[in-house]
């Protein structure tokens, strides 16, 4: 196993991190990025509000309404969007 040194370790690359973390690299010091999913956040990845709450309604309705294989029966179930907007 190699050890490596590093001058700086950014938790969490959305933009703040990405920012912090690309000027430190661009002033020479040795940075390391640590991240769990997306690289520059939800933001530039999924979309910024309102389509964020859209696409997070949308999600919702399929873990609830799943169309086979778990077993769950449910109603009808459909999205109110002025409740998505507020």
């Amino acid at each position: 196993m190699t050890v490596e040194n590093y001058q700086n370790v950014v938790i969490g690359c959305g933009v703040g991190g990405r920012h912090i973390a690309g000027n430190l690299a661009k002033r020479g010091q040795k940075t390391v990025v640590v991240e769990r999913a997306m690289i520059g956040g939800a933001c530039v990845n999924v979309a910024c509000l309102p389509s964020k709450n859209v696409i997070y309604s949308a999600k919702a309705v399929s873990l609830v309404d799943p169309k086979a294989g778990l077993g769950v029966t449910t109603g009808q179930v459909g999205v109110d969007m002025t409740g998505v907007a507020r």
